[in-house]
């Protein structure tokens, strides 16, 4: 069991999926402590107030919120990732990526003129992503954008997400609650998204949908 702590920062949730990847590899009640000073982020990992591992990043604010805010999280999860990694001797394939699209992050690089040797180091760098996973990551970018550029302007795909499951996976980074736990909200959720799907109908009549999920 890791007990997760944060101080000074907003990003529970990113380092929580982080932390679930090591979760298997962790046989005995430990904490890990998160903290933001201004300047580093810090990951501190404990047993009963010993220190058994730590890893901390500078963080050098750039003065837009959006991208300092991202800065920021993903210097905490590298500081989380190096501490448990180093902890249990063990390294994961999509090193930092716990997302559902993580080929969002080449389209990224390739819109903006990176060659294919420096979208690897990119992720190399920055996210941890092993060599075999880096180049699945740019052959699906690759297709991806063959198939999003025969898209028409008349069409539309369609996501509908029931946020709510019997259990919470370890390997979930989908916006999911227990249905224990929110049973009380299941119906008035439903009732709200009945009323989007009818207005989305009404505004997208006559547009052609390509895909449901």
């Amino acid at each position: 069991m890791i007990e997760l702590v944060c101080s000074g920062h907003d990003a529970a949730y990113e380092l929580g999926n982080v932390s679930n990847l090591f979760l298997p590899y962790v046989h005995e009640a430990l904490q890990l402590e998160t903290s933001y000073n201004g300047i580093e982020a810090c990951a501190a990992l404990t047993k009963e107030g010993t220190l058994l591992q730590s890893a901390s990043y500078k963080v050098i604010p750039e003065g837009e919120e959006i991208k300092d805010k991202k800065a920021l999280k993903e210097a905490l999860k590298k500081a989380v990732y190096d501490t448990l990694s180093a902890y249990t001797g063990r390294k994961m394939p999509w090193g930092i990526l716990t997302g559902i699209r993580p080929t969002k992050l080449v389209h990224e690089a390739l819109k903006s003129g990176m060659e294919d040797d420096a979208i690897d180091a990119y992720l190399k760098e920055s996210y941890y992503v092993s060599p075999n996973k880096r180049l699945l990551m740019r052959e699906v970018a690759k297709k991806e954008l063959a198939i999003l550029e025969r898209n028409e302007e008349n069409e539309v795909s369609i996501y509908i997400g029931i946020p709510f499951c019997p259990t919470r996976c370890v390997y979930c980074s989908f916006t999911a609650y227990s249905l224990e736990q929110k049973q009380k909200e299941v119906e008035p959720y439903l009732e709200a998204l009945f009323k989007e799907i009818s207005f989305v109908a009404e505004a997208k009549k006559g547009v052609h949908i390509r895909s449901l999920y």
